[in-house]
């Protein structure tokens, strides 16, 4: 059984004050064995004193404590200043498993918010999930290193994202992304940690969750598109960001898990194509025009008969598409300021096929250049 961080400190504690006592009620000659290499050995074959030493040496070995600080992060939220600070927190520890001589390891982190009044918040201490019966139920986090979290500034909120195994946060239906049938997995086939987002309500002090990173409520493309419009890898915060705007409700009706009522978002096949795009165009395109530039890009890919999708809307300012072929996929995506970029993917190679040829991506890319560059309203940066 293995202990709690606290436990496995006292038991170091404990182990200490019993066995190194007895070492020291010893002689002198055993609490303290000369430096002499003749008296040494001698004084090794004292009865007990080897055992002695070895047990005090494995002792004071395997016990310990390291505390990591993270750096403090300021954060704006709720008409308030915010600094957040996280420390990690490892003990090793004598547990002699079966009876046998091993160390083991205990992992734990702290998370405190602090307010412009001084007032400190401990978000282990005041996290909370939704039941299947309506009720808030007090749940356990980060003492363990499967259920470690992070706190994140989104949309002016406090939002604590952290893991663990659906049976230690609800009742409710809930899953790992992208794996709603996980639970009707074999033991050794399924992923342990959810990934959930606590909000923190300042009327209560408390963090509630409610909300969980499903990954296939949203299109594929969408984090590649989300890349797009920041012209770099997101990250960590973006990442998160990312996923709590698409974050799904816990399902608390019905009596089990049901993966067979999730719906499922179509099969796209990102995965096959390169990560890094071959080669990326920026477009200017007047608010006026974008409804033109996406009716025309659809009706591009209809021509060539590529596969389409669509992501976000016109009206909402967020709206990205994806056009794939058999060798080339191409992602656009435009940000608030009216600039698209468009990225064109190859098809990565599986034997005995090649790579397709970067003259292919530049065809292409002078289809859409002629497709798109007589619309008013539409520039090519570049």
């Amino acid at each position: 059984m293995e202990l709690t961080p606290a436990e496995a400190q006292a038991l170091c504690d404990l182990e200490e004050r019993i066995l190194l006592p007895s070492v020291r009620a010893s002689s002198d000659e055993v609490a303290a064995p000369p430096s002499n290499g003749a008296l040494r050995r001698a004084w090794l074959r004292r009865p007990g004193a080897a055992l002695l030493a070895f047990a005090a040496a494995t002792l004071l070995a395997a016990c310990g404590r390291t505390e990591v600080k993270r750096d403090d992060q300021i954060y704006k939220a709720y008409g308030d200043t915010w600094v957040y600070s996280k420390s990690e927190i490892t003990t090793r520890y004598f547990d002699p498993p079966h009876g046998l001589p091993g160390v083991r390891n205990r992992y734990e982190e702290r998370h405190l918010i602090r307010n412009s009044a001084g007032k400190t918040i401990s978000i282990p201490d005041n996290l909370y999930a939704l039941q299947r019966d309506g009720t808030l139920k007090k749940v356990e986090c980060c003492n363990h290193f499967r259920a470690s979290g992070d706190l994140y500034n989104i949309d002016d909120k406090l939002v604590f994202a952290f893991d663990n195994a659906r049976k230690f946060i609800t009742d409710c239906f809930i899953y790992p992304a992208g794996r709603p049938d996980n639970e009707l997995q074999p033991p050794e086939k399924q992923v342990y940690g959810v990934t959930v987002f606590a909000e923190f309500d300042p009327e209560t002090n408390t963090f509630k969750i409610s909300t969980f990173s499903a990954g296939d409520n949203y299109l594929p493309f969408e984090y590649r598109a989300a890349e797009l419009r920041t012209g770099r890898q997101l990250t960590i915060p973006e990442s998160y960001a990312f996923g709590y705007a698409r974050r799904k409700p816990f399902m608390c009706e019905g009596s089990a898990a049901a993966p067979g009522a999730v719906p499922r978002q179509p099969q796209l096949g990102i995965g096959a194509y390169q990560a890094g795009a071959t080669r990326t165009v920026r477009i200017a395109v007047a608010p006026a025009a974008t409804r033109s530039l996406v009716d025309r890009l659809q009706a591009f890919a209809l021509r060539k008969q590529f596969k389409a999708w669509q992501a976000g809307s016109v009206e909402r300012g967020d709206v990205s598409l994806a056009l794939r072929g058999e060798e080339i996929l191409t992602i656009a995506a435009g940000d608030d300021a009216g600039l698209w970029s468009v990225a064109l993917y190859r098809r990565m190679a599986q034997p005995p096929s090649e790579l397709p040829s970067e003259e292919s991506v530049d065809a292409l890319l002078r289809e859409i250049r002629n497709e798109l560059g007589g619309l008013p309203g539409v520039r090519f940066v570049d």
